[in-house]
């Protein structure tokens, strides 16, 4: 018995996984002191090697593939790759810290991108550029979300709720309805694991205090769900959603809190189901997330 078939006595009718996410490129032009990637020491792979990734997960039912970092418009190759997961019939979404999006790149990318993520961590300038390590990138950030809201783009925006940023959350609801926002809006408690750990006294906040800002945020009497959708997620309900791929093919998913990421194996080298089963991938919050 093969061992997807033996994971099915687990997961019962869920019958594949629906995204991928592969941070394809380790170095970044931000340096955002929670940064959770795996990326010291795994090297990005080349145009083959990201094919060769696109076609093994297309053929394994995988609905959407997501371009991740460090920050993937500095690869040379994005659009090449986008369009040869466009052909297998992949969704692709993009996530940047938009700090070298232009409108020019938005153009010549708008076809071929289904979601576009963007991640915006205050309502203030000053403290998302700080947070972010990057001066500048909050007007680069809320630009290219005005834009792609204008264009009727699909849009998701990720907020870390962390020490540093509670305070100044809530006023996000507002910037997004000025662009007439419409998709979803991720709020993420501060995880501290990976390459952040080290930074946890910076930035970790209780369970109770990330409540605290999704309440004050959802009770507001001016907040209508129908704008846009609201999602928090604390890090404890992200534990074995995950499908991610390193910038070199390592596969790993998200550990509890504190601890290590764990490699299980590489995606060009490994069987995917595999590699599914080592990351006891927790199916039934993993389609919560992300069905349709």
């Amino acid at each position: 018995m093969s061992i997807w078939n033996k994971g099915m006595n687990n997961i019962g009718s869920f019958s594949k996984i629906l995204k991928v996410h592969w941070n394809c490129y380790g170095v970044c032009n931000l340096g955002c002191g929670f940064c959770y990637g795996l990326f010291e020491g795994y090297p990005a792979l080349g145009t083959s090697e990201g094919i060769e990734i696109l076609r093994k997960v297309s053929t394994e039912g995988v609905e959407t593939f997501v371009f991740a970092g460090g920050d993937p418009l500095l690869r040379s190759d994005l659009k090449e790759l986008m369009s040869f997961g466009r052909e297998l019939g992949l969704k692709i979404e993009l996530q940047t810290n938009a700090h070298s999006l232009t409108e020019q790149k938005i153009e010549e990318l708008f076809p071929l991108i289904d979601c576009w993520g963007f991640s915006l961590d205050s309502s203030v300038d000053e403290i998302h550029d700080s947070e972010r390590k990057g001066r500048g990138n909050y007007q680069r950030v809320t630009n290219a979300i005005r834009i792609l809201a204008g264009r009727k783009a699909n849009l998701n925006v990720r907020t870390v709720v962390s020490k540093r940023t509670a305070a100044s959350v809530h006023r996000i609801s507002n910037i997004l309805r000025n662009f007439d926002f419409h998709g979803k809006w991720y709020l993420l408690q501060y995880d501290p694991l990976g390459d952040e750990k080290h930074n946890r006294d910076q930035f970790e906040i209780s369970r109770s205090s990330f409540d605290e800002v999704v309440t004050r945020i959802t009770s507001d009497i001016s907040f209508c769900e129908n704008e846009f959708k609201t999602i928090a997620v604390p890090y404890a309900i992200r534990e074995g959603i995950y499908f991610l791929i390193a910038p070199d093919g390592s596969v790993y998913n998200q550990p509890p809190a504190g601890e290590d990421y764990r490699v299980v194996g590489n995606i060009l080298y490994d069987n995917f189901w595999t590699l599914a089963d080592r990351l006891q991938i927790n199916f039934e919050l993993h389609y919560k997330r992300y069905a349709s």
